[in-house]
């Protein structure tokens, strides 16, 4: 018979156990826990779930219960147990409708128990990392606020956390922030400050750093690192090593916030990111703002905080429709990648097979070779590997279907980027790799021969990079400080090292104005574009056509810049702002998420979406059709794409080959999982004739429409130039659940033209043990996917 003793209030005594096991612990006659899963794991400790059943009314709940083992006692986990004492001490006098309730604690088998709250819908860290964009500011304070209630409720009663981070902020169900993780929490002396070195890292507050006193300002810096990494999507501050990191917070260095939030918002974040903690704002002070400016942006529907109360808090769109993903089970997220041979005489699809069903996160094309990156940072290679782009090792020299590369996963890949004859990666942690040929001068290192497999490059070790992008010949890299590096070839100066040198081997700092920082990086065949954090474009390289928008051209006079070493920022039309940018060897694009496209650049082949083909010297806008939807944006040698979420529009010239273009050899001609359409029938038409049940890629001519005489000489056999854009492929998607979705979700050309486009479909499996949230048309579920797998089938 186990020994089971009881530390709460409920009881002193001890109690005996039927039954202490770790998956089923029995407390007397009337409480059992049945263990469901282990939620995270520490050196020293286990939280698992557990469902709480009692006996005598039969009701139920879902609890966690944190495990630590008493039997390997050491002086190193030793502080282990009593920061468990001192999360029970500190929990067992709060009572806040945002902080994790404490239900009690004991010890069974030599194993001590914490039993606390469940929230049910994972860490503020896993929501903000689901997002594939930034939140809306009304989203962010709706749920900060919860956040500062919270605090400001420790606060009164003289607590410090100490620990505030994303992954410290619960979700539940129901819309509501808890706060958890009290084991460094401390209640402050009314005469002494705190002065142990303690918390996490990148949300350590300068004071801390520097071996200072400090108290309850040192939540308040948290709480601004939290807030950046809620409109940003990543860490306020980041370093590979301790020592950078410090240098970063002492120095007070961030990146600022999106632009597209209000100047109230920035002055917020400064507020709480206060070097000096005398100057940040206090918790009392953080509530009015907070609420204040929430209440403002309700304003045009209602008044939904009042400063006192959480229940009518305005719960995040995002939130819920995250909050339904995860109670109606884990989405089943895949993607379907097609070449589309866009200058066969006739459009055609052919669908690039995966080892097993993936959720694409990027595709990079070399001259003949290809990788491919999915979600959970698996990576694909696939093409010529002759010297050693592929990553494979010697022994492999081409691989025709897409192949893992086995030395990669020890690491988390981030991006990827592909030139001729070589390969780079971009880890989360901010390392660089690259493998290929010595002769590509593209690998970052004086290496005399090819290199297999990735290598890390050493010049960069230092650096934390998060974006790269690269042509045939030349690198760029983004480092968390905004600060960009380039290598390779320099044609027409593309490198923006403000020298005409004909390569350069390794990394190379680019200097730019010392209030400019970068945060993402497009490079064409002759030359790059940088975004910096105001959405602001610079571009450096050739600029032949004025593709670049560099000249300077108005009624009085004319500078023409026919190239540019260094990068120069870009004015588009309006003070518009650019958040994706495509380059070709003739013309520009820039996009922004609010359905417009801006070109530029040579307007011969109609590229620039002006229905016509006369010269154009400045950004112009292209003619898109009304309620169109743009997503994603290509620009090929002489003509331009975009994607909608059901079809992709085309505008420009096609070459027509007399010979089919030759595809990627892994390739298949079985389409399994779509109707294929080819004809003359509208999509609906096709739709009534196969049944809504399927879904449907059509493909569609696009047809030359002359609307003047002199347009009829632009007919040739050869070539078509469409002047408006046209929609060229649709997707019908059937909608038997409105949890079920596809679209197209990113269209790529590369520098041959080349085309892919991606279908991401989206499907949530429901739980198999009912709940109130799956609805009466579950039973519909069965009919997914809508196409045998055995079953092919064409539109004649």
């Amino acid at each position: 018979m186990s020994q089971l003793v009881n530390f709460d209030s409920r009881d002193d005594n001890q109690v005996s156990s039927k039954l202490c096991g770790d998956e089923r612990i029995v407390v007397d006659d009337n409480e059992v826990y049945e263990k469901i899963k282990v939620l995270g794991e520490g050196s020293f400790s286990i939280v698992s779930l557990y469902r709480k059943v009692h006996r005598k009314n039969g009701q139920n709940k879902l609890v966690a219960l944190k495990k630590l083992n008493l039997n390997s006692l050491t002086s190193t986990n030793r502080k282990d147990i009593e920061q468990a004492i001192n999360e029970i001490k500190i929990l067992s006098i709060l009572s806040h409708e945002n902080i994790i309730k404490y239900y009690g604690s004991f010890i069974c088998d030599n194993r001590f128990y914490i039993e606390t709250e469940y929230a049910d819908a994972g860490t503020l860290s896993d929501f903000l990392a689901s997002l594939s964009e930034t939140l809306e500011e009304l989203e962010i304070l709706a749920l900060f606020v919860q956040i500062v209630s919270a605090v400001l409720y420790l606060h009164q009663r003289n607590i410090i956390h100490r620990d505030i981070k994303t992954t410290n902020i619960f979700l539940t169900k129901e819309g509501f922030i808890k706060i958890g993780d009290f084991g460094i929490s401390k209640i402050l002396n009314s005469k002494l400050d705190a002065r142990s070195f303690v918390g996490t890292p990148f949300y350590i507050c300068p004071e801390i750093f520097e071996g200072k006193a400090y108290n309850k300002p040192c939540d308040i810096w948290a709480m601004g690192c939290v807030l950046y990494e809620m409109a940003s999507l990543h860490r306020t501050f980041d370093a590979n090593n301790l020592s950078s990191l410090m240098h970063k917070v002492l120095k007070g260095s961030y990146m600022p916030v999106n632009n597209k939030y209000s100047k109230q918002f920035h002055k917020l974040v400064n507020n709480l990111l206060q070097k000096n903690p005398i100057k940040r704002i206090n918790s009392f002070q953080l509530l009015d703002k907070v609420s204040e400016m929430l209440n403002k942006l309700s304003a045009l529907e209602t008044v939904i905080w009042n400063g006192n109360s959480t229940k009518d808090v305005y719960t995040s769109i995002s939130l819920r429709e995250y909050i339904q993903k995860k109670s109606t089970g884990n989405p089943t997220r895949r993607s379907y990648l097609y070449h589309l041979d866009i200058f066969d005489s006739e459009l055609k699809l052919v669908q690039i097979k995966f080892p097993y069903k993936i959720h694409l996160k990027q595709l990079a094309k070399g001259k003949d070779h290809f990788i491919a990156l999915s979600m959970d940072n698996n990576i694909f290679v696939w093409g010529n590997g002759s010297n050693g782009q592929l990553g494979l090792g010697r022994m492999i020299q081409k691989v025709d279907t897409p192949r893992s590369i086995e030395s990669l996963r020890n690491y988390s890949i981030h991006k990827v980027a592909a030139g001729h004859g070589f390969s780079v990666f971009v880890t989360k942690n901010g390392l660089v790799l690259t493998c290929g040929s010595a002769k590509s001068d593209c690998l970052g290192h004086h290496e005399k021969e090819d290199l297999f497999e990735p290598k890390l490059l050493n010049s960069l070790i230092k650096v934390n990079i998060f974006d790269v992008s690269c042509s045939a010949n030349h690198v760029v890299v983004i480092s968390s400080d905004g600060i960009a590096y380039a290598w390779g070839h320099n044609e027409y100066g593309k490198l923006g090292l403000g020298e005409l040198k004909p390569m350069v081997i390794e990394p190379t700092q680019i200097s730019v104005p010392s209030n400019v920082k970068f945060k993402k990086v497009f490079c064409g065949s002759d030359s790059t574009a940088l975004l910096d954090y105001l959405d602001h474009v610079w571009m450096c390289g050739n600029n032949e056509f004025n593709k670049l928008a560099l000249n300077k051209i108005n009624l009085l006079s004319s500078h023409i810049i026919s190239f540019s070493n260094v990068p120069l920022k870009v004015k588009l039309p309006g003070n518009a702002k650019s958040s994706h940018v495509a380059l070709s060897r003739k013309h520009s694009l820039f996009f922004k998420m609010n359905n417009k496209v801006l070109a530029v650049g040579c307007n011969q082949e109609g590229q620039l979406g002006q229905q016509n083909v006369e010269e154009v010297t400045k950004v112009v806008w292209s003619i898109i059709p009304k309620h169109q939807r743009i997503k994603s944006i290509a620009a090929g040698s002489q003509f331009s794409l975009a994607a909608t979420s059901k079809c992709v529009l085309f505008w420009g010239t096609r070459l027509i080959k007399s010979k089919q273009m030759e595809c990627p050899e892994s390739i298949s001609n079985e389409y399994e999982e779509f109707i294929i359409g080819k004809c003359n029938q509208s999509l609906m038409e096709l739709v009534q004739a196969y049944g809504p049940d399927y879904p449907i890629i059509k493909i569609s001519e696009p047809k030359l429409i002359v609307s003047k005489i002199e347009e009829l000489k632009m007919i040739h056999t050869n070539r078509s130039i469409i002047l408006s854009a046209q929609s060229i492929i649709e997707l019908y998607s059937p909608r038997t659940l409105q949890t079920d979705e596809m679209q197209f979700s990113e269209v790529y050309c590369f520098e041959d033209d080349i085309v892919f486009i991606v279908i991401e479909s989206i499907m949530f499996n429901t739980p198999s043990e009912a709940n109130h949230l799956i609805t009466k048309n579950n039973d519909q579920f069965a009919n997914l996917p809508l196409v045998s797998t055995n079953t092919t089938k064409h539109v004649i």
